[in-house]
């Protein structure tokens, strides 16, 4: 996802519903989020479904991070021998 420019990206919700063609259009150009605007302030975006998808998938690569991490903290990690031992004896049954 390219960098996000809020002043070129952002629209009225109300124009949304009259140029959703073109504004479409301008995401996939430009590869980066809509924001849609009401008084000025941001109410949504809209994002490109693989982008969309892309930021789950990272979003989950990291949460596992933060969990393993939390675990090793505590005490609750193996060592590389050892996981590589289960590995072996899960695909041995």
């Amino acid at each position: 996802m390219q960098h996000t420019e809020f002043k070129e990206d952002s629209q009225p919700l109300s124009a949304f519903g009259a140029k959703t063609a073109s504004l479409l259009g301008q995401m996939r150009r430009t590869g980066r989020p809509l924001f849609l605007t009401k008084h000025g302030q941001a109410e949504a975006v809209v994002l490109d479904a693989a982008a969309y998808e892309q930021l789950i998938e990272e979003l989950e690569t990291l949460r596992d991070i933060r969990t393993a991490t939390e675990q090793v903290a505590a005490g609750r990690g193996i060592t590389h021998h050892a996981a590589k031992r289960k590995i072996r004896e899960g695909l041995r049954a």
